[in-house]
């Protein structure tokens, strides 16, 4: 087994951090919030010696994840990780952090429970779609090395081929900017549920599960995606919470979308390369239906999602990147200024964030072994609440993370569904 150091002597030991990326080190420096998990749940007991081997072999093939954070004048940049991974038993909810000395240094975990093994990664290193592609070679090589068949396919990246870091780790905001403006617009402060916060680092999570069919159904007779039936539903039970709450002023609910970018450019980085919309209620015009609020945000999306406004959005980004200026300014100067644009364009403005990973495909000999694979949000400071899906083996599994201790958002997300007909497993994490 070759290791990390005879790996990492073969790639550059220094890393730019993509565009999107380059903000979490300076809004998250304590890994808390910005974070996400992918979760499996094994058929059978899991093996922590056999898994610990499976992620040292798999991190051989990812440089682009064997990697820590450090810092110049200017920027956060990665350098190539010399240490070795950890894993760690424990529960998920009681998990969701990321200690730099304790994970030696690394940018992500994985934990393991009696039959789950959870990948947790720190935003800055990659977004959803690059985190399943590793998650895919870590599974195959922990069940080649049980001892079971194993075959090549498309969709895992051969243990042995070499890391192709030219398109691997490329930053595709860069490699696709456009001249176009789509301009930063600041807005008003959004609708906040909020509540009791949790204990030290624990983040509560409910899971619900259905059949695919069964909310297939539901959203056909709508006309509309499952991403805007559950998102224009995630609105509407905000609305009434916030209605419940008799308050003189009503703010607007916003919900962050995360759109793979990867559907619209040819890009295969492992890095982000995500943007997102945001469709909003305006709660001055009365009460809407959740009829109405469907419409609303199935008109939203097939305006705001396509390739020259999603494209000019993260432009945006890139150019602010490229300014001379911003650039020159050292990082303890960048850092305020960042974290005040993130705080007016970003958390103030938010209610929650729903983002759905989609239909996970595994090849056929990998699902002998897993039973469910979820996705798992962890909550920004003001927001409290996140809501990631997942569709695997004809089910859908809709968690909700919250940082507070009411579960009030979530029960009544879930009792919608089931008044909807929708027949629906809750587990409590």
């Amino acid at each position: 087994m070759e290791s990390i150091s005879s790996v990492n002597s073969t790639y550059a030991s220094t890393f730019d951090i993509d565009n999107a990326g380059k903000l979490y080190p300076i809004i998250d420096p304590k890994k808390r919030t910005s974070l996400f998990s992918l979760s499996l749940t094994m058929k059978e007991k899991v093996n922590d010696k056999i898994l610990e081997r499976a992620l040292l072999e798999t991190l051989t093939r990812f440089p682009v994840f064997n990697v820590k954070l450090r810092k110049n004048f200017f920027w956060h940049y990665f350098v190539s990780n010399d240490k070795s991974p950890v894993i760690t038993q424990g529960e998920l909810s009681d998990n969701l952090f990321i200690d730099k000395k304790l994970n030696n240094e690394f940018l992500f975990k994985v934990i393991y429970s009696e039959n789950k093994i959870s990948l947790i990664i720190f935003h800055a290193l990659t977004d959803g779609a690059g985190a399943m592609v590793f998650v895919k070679a870590l599974m195959n090589e922990y069940i080649k090395i049980l001892g079971k068949n194993v075959f090549q396919t498309e969709s895992i990246p051969k243990h042995k081929e070499k890391a192709d870091q030219i398109f691997e780790g490329e930053d595709s905001f860069k490699k696709f900017y456009k001249n176009w403006k789509n301009g930063m617009k600041t807005k008003s402060k959004a609708y906040h549920f909020n509540g009791l916060r949790e204990d030290s680092r624990r983040v509560n999570i409910t899971v619900g599960t259905m059949k695919v069919e069964d909310l297939l159904k539901v959203t056909r007779e709508k006309d509309v995606t499952v991403t805007t039936y559950l998102t224009a539903l995630y609105i509407y039970v905000l609305q009434n919470l916030q209605l419940s709450e008799n308050r003189r002023r009503l703010r607007p609910i916003r919900i962050q979308v995360p759109i793979n970018l990867r559907t619209i450019y040819p890009s295969k980085t492992l890095r982000n390369f995500s943007s997102y919309v945001i469709p909003e209620l305006k709660t001055n015009r009365g009460e809407y239906s959740f009829s109405e609020i469907i419409d609303e945000v199935h008109h939203f999306f097939k305006l705001e999602i396509n390739k020259r406004k999603l494209t000019a959005q993260f432009s945006d980004n890139v150019r602010m990147e490229n300014n001379p200026v911003i650039r020159r300014l050292p990082l303890f100067i960048k850092k305020p200024i960042t974290l005040y644009i993130s705080y007016q364009l970003g958390q103030k403005c938010q209610s929650g964030t729903l983002s759905n990973i989609g239909k996970v495909e595994l090849p056929e000999y990998m699902t002998e072994y897993i039973n469910k694979y979820e996705a798992i949000l962890v909550p920004g400071k003001m927001t409290h609440s996140s809501c990631a899906l997942a569709s695997y083996n004809n089910e859908i599994h809709i968690a909700f993370s919250r940082t507070i201790k009411e579960s009030t958002l979530e029960s009544m997300f879930f009792s919608e569904l089931i008044k909807n007909g929708i027949n629906t497993k809750i587990e409590v994490f």
